[in-house]
């Protein structure tokens, strides 16, 4: 129904459809990745992070709205008035998806929480492009651990076990 509503929106031709079965339903638009912005910051061991998906001229989704929203196919359904899906990029999926994995969902409120462990999540937040602003501690913690990735370590001499490669 959903993809019914984005190629009727797309063909810019008047239609009218019955919506029996509940209220509202509104394909509120499609988010390029140039519509994400956000900020990570450091704090207090934890990584904040704040931002948005700006919708149209007047419509802005929350990040912490967009991670809590249930997916649904291409896009992410938000509740205002009335249902409303926006259909998303995949970029903005991805970021949405390493957002949502890392989320403990124990805090409400427009900030987001990532444990410093969650480096999945801060590098596609720090990846190019992405519309976010990265603080120069996240930034040093980032290629720190990108240096050290790149190393080999040699297992302890006195290490008595067996080391295998899991694929």
């Amino acid at each position: 129904m959903l993809a019914l509503l984005s190629e009727l929106r797309e063909a810019n031709l008047p239609c009218a459809l019955e919506w029996p079965e509940s209220g509202g339903l509104r394909l509120a638009g499609a988010a390029r990745s140039s519509a994400l912005h956000g900020r990570l910051r450091a704090d207090k061991g934890w990584y904040l992070v704040t931002g948005g998906l700006r919708v149209d001229e007047v419509t802005e989704l929350a990040l912490s709205e967009l991670v809590r929203a249930p997916a649904i196919g291409q896009g992410v359904s938000c509740a205002f008035r009335m249902v409303t899906f926006v259909e998303v990029e995949a970029r903005i999926r991805r970021v949405i998806a390493a957002l949502r994995a890392a989320d403990n969902g124990k805090r409400s409120g427009a900030e987001l929480r990532v444990p410093k462990s969650a480096l999945f999540t801060l590098g596609e937040l720090a990846e190019p492009g992405t519309g976010f602003e990265i603080d120069r501690e996240s930034r040093v913690w980032l290629e720190r651990t990108a240096e050290l990735s790149r190393k080999d370590f040699a297992p302890p001499s006195g290490l008595r076990a067996t080391l295998r490669l899991i694929k």
